[in-house]
């Protein structure tokens, strides 16, 4: 649930298997305003840490365009969504070689967003410099907790929420609020945290798109990605 690119579709970006069609010329740039740094942390059903993840996320002043940002060891991956025109940037980056390919996103104005239900414990704490309320959930899918801040009106989409692939099951939240730390546990006892380290604000940042891109066939859900 927690894998940022599947690695099926990296192998077929880089082979040009069926689901890429012919190469389009695209020159873009995207710029950010904004920026949210933080780390998952991945345990096994005894508790033992086995991975740790940097993550971060942008996100332009008006939320319409956001990337998520993965390093492992050299390699740069890139999901950059771009909600205005309805497109998904899925990017590889190492050194000065780049490589990437972009999908169309699947119409969501008619679907319905699934709330997850949470119950308020009592619990506060700071998270990356913000005051947060803990909320607990229980589900079919996995059960957990939540820490939400009041303090930054933001959509959660920009942060630790999106990261996580929540969203692949709800799309909301209530009560309302930014989510600065969520921590799942499966059914099978695998649990993983993902923590905000650091916010932002004012953070520009700029990526330029590799003048090539492939296309993929299929649309991609937003929701899932």
């Amino acid at each position: 649930m927690f894998i940022l690119i599947s690695l099926s579709l990296l192998s077929k970006i880089s082979s040009g298997q069926s689901e890429l069609v012919k190469e389009e010329k695209q020159q873009q740039i995207f710029h950010f305003s904004a920026a949210i740094s933080m780390e998952a942390n991945f345990y096994d059903k005894n508790e033992k840490l086995i991975q740790t993840t940097p993550f971060e996320t942008f996100i332009s002043h008006d939320f319409q365009q956001s990337c998520i940002r993965q390093l492992r060891g050299k390699t740069i991956y890139e999901t950059i969504f771009d909600q205005a025109a309805n497109k998904c940037y899925i990017l590889i980056r190492e050194g000065e070689n780049s490589m990437g390919s972009v999908a169309e996103m699947k119409d969501r104005s008619a679907k319905k967003p699934k709330t997850l239900p949470l119950e308020a414990t009592g619990g506060r704490k700071q998270v990356a410099g913000f005051e947060c309320s803990q909320f607990r959930f229980e589900t079919d899918e996995f059960s957990g907790e939540l820490w939400i801040t009041q303090e930054l009106d933001w959509p959660n989409e920009a942060g630790v929420f999106k990261v996580s692939k929540m969203g692949k099951y709800y799309q909301q939240i209530n009560p309302q609020g930014f989510i600065l730390e969520i921590t799942t546990i499966t059914p099978k006892g695998k649990k993983t945290r993902i923590t905000t380290n650091e916010v932002k604000p004012a953070a520009g940042n700029t990526i330029k798109l590799p003048e090539e891109l492939g296309k993929a066939i299929n649309k991609v859900d937003y929701d899932e990605y």
